[in-house]
């Protein structure tokens, strides 16, 4: 993954009883955090804060 990728979080719903998936765009490149590999995310969900998620929970988003 890079800068500028859309990924997705698979188990993650936009709302409860909603099925579409919470669109995240990479914005800060992989880096150790607490013995993990994160990658900076903006959620299409969030407050405008940059999330460290873990990237082996994260999907690159298909186009379309």
């Amino acid at each position: 993954m890079k800068k500028g990728d859309l990924v997705v979080m698979p188990g993650c719903a936009a709302a409860p009883d909603d099925d579409r998936l919470t669109i995240g765009l990479v914005v800060k490149l992989p880096k150790m955090i607490r013995r993990r590999i994160r990658i900076g995310v903006l959620w299409s969900d969030g407050d405008g804060k940059i999330d460290y998620e873990p990237i082996d929970w994260l999907v690159k988003k298909n186009d379309g």
